[in-house]
């Protein structure tokens, strides 16, 4: 496969599960010409210095085993946090390319990761309206009758995914058009439709500024009127699911699939969104119901309720 795009990998302080992802992406046919961007972030503290100096040492030790094309190491001074590590490491990436991978060090790929992304990156580049590649998609139920290996949704994905540098570039990390949002019901029900954690999340970080740019990168998109394609069957296992990660720690099952399922060639086409897969993803990723609008009420101080009883009053004079 020829100009292969790079795979831009971050990694903290978790030795085993970074050496589980950087094996299974060896293991890729792909992956002996396919240069890998390592951003290594900074200890937070001095009890984190010795779990990140193990994943250091694996790290620079990987030039010498010659798994890929090459790496390129870049390790940060101090300690960025998760989302400045990914939005700072994707724009340096992006100024030698126009398309990459990102993967963090708690993703097991498919032997079948690199082709499916590359080709999905190829395919969708130029048709409308597809602003992202996801490699991952929980273990949700597919209509049997629905005939594509992809899947196109309203939702983005943070787990081994890939997008072009003309839409990284539109994104507005400062948040500076909300006002048009916030208070838009269609917007936060269409944000919404792949589950309800996705609002609250926006208006988390918009109050309490969460660390979060995976949200940030979903309702930019989504307000764009842009969708992520999605395999049919998942590409990633999401070892991170142990509770040692930075944004989760405690162990759950939701995000497990068998990667086994993975298709070798899949055939690549434009899709629709299909609501019967939105309203299966809308389950696995919506809290109880009285949870999400306690916090609304909450996060977002109760004005939107506030503003919804005004607007009522106004009609009725």
């Amino acid at each position: 496969m020829d100009n292969l795009v790079p795979v831009v990998l971050f990694t903290y302080n978790r030795l085993s599960h970074t050496e589980e992802t950087v094996y299974s992406l060896s293991k890729c046919a792909e992956a002996k010409d396919t240069t890998v961007y390592v951003f290594m972030d900074a200890p937070k503290d001095e009890t984190q210095l010795e779990k990140v100096n193990q994943v250091k040492k694996f790290i620079y030790g990987l030039k010498e085993k010659k798994l890929f094309k090459e790496i390129v190491i870049t390790e940060r001074e101090f300690n960025f946090g998760l989302a400045k590590s990914i939005r700072s490491g994707v724009s340096e990436v992006f100024e030698r390319y126009d398309a990459l991978v990102v993967l963090e060090d708690d993703c097991k790929v498919s032997p079948y990761f690199l082709s499916y992304m590359n080709n999905a990156l190829k395919f969708y580049e130029n048709i409308p309206f597809v602003g992202s590649i996801s490699s991952y998609i929980p273990n949700i139920e597919i209509p049997k009758d629905y005939k594509y290996d992809v899947v196109s949704l309203p939702r983005t994905c943070s787990l081994g995914w890939g997008t072009w540098k003309k839409y990284w570039d539109e994104i507005d990390w400062e948040l500076k058009d909300i006002s048009k949002y916030r208070h838009n019901l269609s917007f936060i029900l269409k944000m919404n439709k792949c589950g309800s954690d996705r609002f609250s999340r926006l208006l988390k970080q918009l109050k309490f500024n969460i660390n979060s740019w995976s949200v940030l990168f979903g309702y930019n998109q989504l307000k764009k009127g842009y969708t992520t394609i999605y395999p049919k069957y998942s590409y990633i296992f999401h070892t991170g699911n142990d509770g040692s990660g930075v944004h989760s720690n405690t162990s759950t099952d939701l995000l497990d699939i068998d990667l086994d399922k993975a298709i070798e060639t899949p055939v690549f086409t434009e899709v629709a969104v299909d609501n019967r897969i939105c309203k299966e993803m809308h389950k696995k990723f919506s809290g109880n119901i009285l949870r999400q609008i306690f916090s609304y009420v909450y996060v977002f101080g109760g004005d939107i309720v506030i503003d919804k009883i005004k607007k009522s009053r106004k009609m009725k004079k």
